[in-house]
């Protein structure tokens, strides 16, 4: 009773913001701005590089000197984050890139440890499917199946390809060896 109370009142929720924010040219433009603050507070267009971040800081500092025996590195990318983690650590490292033109480049990147990786050329997702990922060749570090964050200033994904995606747990049970 109390979910079904809730799934109305959600309905309720969002017809009210949808008629209320949807007409005005002043409102559509907060919302704009509105999405671009939840998908930067989700991450979105917040990297800059692995110093900034602190990434590069916290693998140094906090996971060289630990026993961890394997990571993930999903939308890999060319390689860099995998890259310092096996320099870094003695961990293995599972690198996941959709992208075949970046995979490609993934593979040259991390050719010199081909003992402590394995590649994968799909995306992540929570099941197994095909998957529509929108790319900019040139920045292909901003690609993202979610179509919406192109309404992010830095982002122009103007091209879309079908990639194959994996869940963890799917990836997990055909490679029973991790």
């Amino acid at each position: 009773m109390l979910r079904r109370f809730q799934g109305n009142l959600n309905i309720f929720i969002r017809r009210s913001y949808a008629s209320i924010f949807s007409s005005n040219k002043l409102l559509i433009k907060f919302n704009k701005l509105l999405l671009d603050l939840c998908l930067s507070a989700l991450g979105y267009g917040n990297w800059r590089g692995m110093k900034e971040s602190g990434e590069e800081f916290f693998i140094k500092k906090y996971l060289s000197n630990q026993p961890i025996n394997l990571c993930l590195d999903v939308g890999a990318n060319i390689g860099n984050y995998s890259k310092i983690l096996l320099e870094e650590t003695n961990s293995k490292v599972i690198s996941f890139e959709p992208l075949p033109f970046v995979f490609k480049k993934l593979s040259d990147t991390l050719s010199d440890y081909s003992d402590r990786t394995t590649l994968v050329n799909k995306g992540i997702s929570n099941k197994s499917e095909t998957l529509k990922i929108h790319y900019n060749e040139y920045l292909p570090s901003h690609a993202s199946f979610v179509k919406e964050s192109n309404h992010l200033e830095h982002v122009q994904n103007n091209e879309t390809l079908e990639i194959e995606a994996t869940s963890i747990d799917d990836f997990c049970r055909e490679k029973s060896d991790y």
